[in-house]
């Protein structure tokens, strides 16, 4: 099965206005340098350091939230995507923002993550005691834990107290947070980026993940495990309200269509364009099979940003 030619800290998207470069540039993703964050930093940089790493955080601020997810969660959280600001005026929370409506004063940390947890570390925590026989038991009932799931935060750190020694922010808040994966699958994430995509002045993140599942289908060639998938691509604003969750492609070992984003254009009144790559591993009757037998198409799916109820929508036929 031919998967998608992105992979997480190789793909480059940049969406910039229109009179510039109007388009996210995926076809380039292959040939681009990989950047210092991504999979590179969760390789070589330790679990507690990694938001810091990630999103240019200071490390004394980067531990203590990645402390204040793992007492969240109860299990230790592995983040692989961060961006970080720091309110330099009053700003007024995001739209949609549960809580106070008082603007966040200047030196307030926001952060946008996302992380990764074990199904097996987090069923071990929930069912597991203090001593070994209980831990023991612990592992044996979890056994079949084996998943990763995989959320995004929107967390916020106020500004270090006056009557605090150390600068390493005050309270942290969890303004709110989204499963990226469905139960029991594996997600990779192809694209993380934030930025004011809609043009209304507030930051939004667009996320393209991969999900898969793999069952035993005694059906299928005499017995054999089957892989399903499905590729997203997903806008929330800043208190992570879903602006757009596209099903840009799905299905499984059976030949339906693969696909994967390869490029998204910005148009005007702030709607998008994304460029699908379709591969078909069973051909149709009019296309022509390359040497491994697989069949290429190109289609559009266009998005329409509807600003009174700040979301994008697939136009009606």
């Amino acid at each position: 099965m031919r998967r998608a030619r992105l992979g997480l800290g190789v793909a480059v998207l940049s969406l910039v206005g229109l009179g510039g470069p109007s388009t996210l540039g995926l076809a380039q993703a292959q040939s681009a340098p990989a950047p210092a964050s991504g999979a590179q930093d969760n390789q070589q940089t330790h679990p507690a350091d990694r938001i810091a790493s990630l999103s240019g955080l200071d490390a004394a601020r980067g531990r203590r939230v990645h402390r204040f997810l793992r007492e969240l969660e109860g299990a230790i959280p592995d983040a692989i995507e961060a961006h970080h600001t720091r309110v330099r005026a009053p700003t007024a929370p995001a739209p949609n923002t549960p809580g106070s409506t008082a603007p966040l004063p200047v030196g307030t940390d926001k952060l946008l993550v996302v992380y990764q947890i074990s199904s097996f570390e987090l069923c071990v925590r929930r069912a597991g005691g203090d001593d070994r026989r209980q831990l023991r038991r612990a592992r044996e009932s979890c056994r079949s834990e084996h998943g990763i799931r995989t959320k995004l935060a929107s967390i916020q750190i106020a500004p270090t107290p006056p009557s605090s020694r150390r600068d390493e922010g005050g309270e942290i808040t969890l303004v709110a947070s989204v499963h990226l994966d469905g139960a029991y699958a594996e997600l990779e994430l192809e694209h993380f980026e934030v930025g004011d995509l809609d043009r209304d002045g507030r930051l939004e993140v667009a996320v393209y993940t991969r999900e898969q599942t793999e069952q035993w289908d005694a059906g299928y060639r005499g017995g054999a495990t089957l892989t399903s998938f499905s590729e997203r691509f997903s806008i929330f604003d800043e208190a992570l309200r879903a602006q757009l969750a596209l099903v840009v492609t799905a299905g499984s070992d059976y030949g339906h269509l693969l696909g994967t984003v390869d490029e998204v254009r910005r148009v005007r009144n702030g709607g998008l364009v994304l460029i699908v790559d379709d591969v078909q591993i069973t051909c149709g009757p009019a296309q022509e099979p390359n040497d491994d037998g697989e069949c290429y198409g190109q289609r559009r799916i266009r998005l329409e940003y509807d600003a009174e109820a700040d979301v994008y929508r697939t136009p009606t036929p």
